[in-house]
């Protein structure tokens, strides 16, 4: 009997909360790897310079987060780094081999991974120059007047993003014209 009314207490006073979810969801870093330019000669010294970039679900940048970097075909002066306020790390590579270079930036446990590949041009065995299929920026836009140097400008803006489109696909736009807005 104590045990009933002792039962009927508690239900009346006892009232279960309903379970919650206590863990917050955990946010996923998305990784891309874009090329700053694409191909330079394989003498050892011209860089190709590659943009790794960490982003949450949001396309927020996260910042001070370790990638960890590989590559094969070039050489590369690191394999960690940290990203920075803006969620990027400026990697260069410099290869004495003619071909593709592919290089892979990671979260250092694994779950998220990029790969990326590039071109070294075979050096001329007769010492001349070497073309290099991107448009190169013009360094004698001091001598035009303002107007002719916006309009200057504007054309290397567009032409950067049309060959980025070109190499890149229609995907990397925004990414693009994101690092146009950074750089240019």
């Amino acid at each position: 009997m104590i045990k009933r009314l002792w039962a009927s207490i508690k239900a009346f006073f006892y009232t279960p909360v309903p379970a919650t979810e206590s863990q917050p969801k955990e946010n996923t870093v998305k990784l891309s790897l874009t090329s700053i330019n694409n191909s330079q000669p394989a003498d050892g010294t011209s860089p190709i310079l590659m943009l790794a970039s960490a982003t949450d679900d949001a396309g927020n940048p996260v910042s001070s987060t370790q990638l960890d970097f590989s590559v094969a075909g070039a050489v590369i002066g690191f394999d960690h780094a940290i990203t920075d306020g803006s969620g990027n790390v400026t990697v260069t590579l410099v290869s004495n081999t003619a071909g593709n270079a592919a290089l892979t930036a990671s979260l250092p446990d694994g779950s998220v991974s990029v790969t990326a590949l590039v071109t070294f041009i075979a050096v001329p065995a007769d010492g001349t120059d070497v073309v290099n299929p991107i448009p190169a920026v013009d360094a004698a836009t001091a001598a035009l007047s303002p107007l002719e140097a916006l309009k200057d400008d504007f054309n290397k803006v567009v032409a950067f993003i049309e060959h980025g489109i070109e190499v890149l696909g229609k995907d990397a736009e925004a990414d693009l014209v994101a690092l146009k807005d950074k750089y240019l």
